[in-house]
């Protein structure tokens, strides 16, 4: 198994030898979940862009950006692209209110990133800065996050956002991948309006000051079931016992979609 330890010594440097050793176990245990398959890799970008900005800022990312990110999914240099506004929250003036995923195949995929986001590949005759969205928005933050779970199949038009910090990395794996399960089944006997689940664990940025390191993400078809989930009344749940200890919830996010691109779309399934 090949560990990933190139952000370790940096870590060691700030958080001292016992939390270091518990990184490296995160590591090596979300890891070797995935050795055997190489698993998706997504850039998240979070975005502010002031209220008199946003009109203009949907109109260009749907109508120029979104068909570059389709161009790039059907020269298989992505798998999907979705744009996500966020639903309430804090620090509304300032805080980031968009959220951009930008999902490929395996690691490999970052290579091409910056030959993906070339205007001119896609609108040669128009002037880049019409397309432009810089000067209509600031990146709050650039996450590179690594698939390690999922459920269901049904792309989601909500998503509720789990943000978590890990402090016990084993019994963290050990819950989620029985939540997989769980979820699974519970989705497949339609006793929760969740539509799709995914785990992933934050690769970069990485360390003591970063609020999280793994994100939970449920799917719903409507607000009011990403706000408050409900299940069916018989429904078991599995052991939780030891949850609050693995992983300490930072903060929980509500995006709604705006628009996506993928490339089962692409391919009509």
């Amino acid at each position: 198994m090949k560990t990933q330890t190139h952000n370790l010594r940096a870590v060691i440097s700030t958080v001292g030898i016992a939390q270091a050793v518990a990184v490296m176990l995160f590591f090596c245990l979300f890891t070797g979940q995935v050795q055997d398959v190489e698993a998706q890799i997504a850039v998240m970008q979070y975005r502010h862009v002031p209220a008199e900005n946003v009109q203009e800022f949907v109109r260009r990312e749907t109508t120029y950006w979104s068909a570059i990110a389709e161009k790039a999914i059907q020269e298989d240099k992505m798998m999907y692209w979705a744009m996500w506004q966020k639903v309430g929250g804090w620090n509304l003036d300032t805080g980031s209110n968009f959220l951009f995923m930008n999902v490929f195949a395996d690691k490999t995929g970052l290579d091409n990133v910056s030959g993906i986001w070339d205007p001119t590949t896609v609108f040669p005759e128009m002037n880049p800065a019409d397309i432009s969205t810089e000067m209509l928005s600031t990146t709050k933050h650039m996450l590179v996050v690594e698939s390690i779970a999922d459920a269901g199949n049904e792309e989601p038009q909500f998503l509720r956002m789990n943000y978590g910090k890990v402090h016990d990395p084993e019994k963290t794996l050990e819950i989620e991948m029985n939540w997989k399960t769980f979820i699974e089944e519970q989705m497949e006997q339609g006793n929760t309006t969740a539509t799709s689940w995914r785990f992933v664990r934050v690769l970069t940025p990485a360390g003591a000051s970063i609020p999280f390191d793994v994100i939970s993400m449920d799917g719903f078809q409507s607000l009011s079931e990403a706000v408050y989930p409900t299940w069916a009344d018989d429904v078991e749940f599995p052991d939780m016992t030891g949850f609050d200890e693995a992983q300490t919830r930072d903060r929980v996010s509500v995006y709604a979609r705006v628009k996506s691109v993928s490339r089962e779309a692409e391919s009509g399934e």
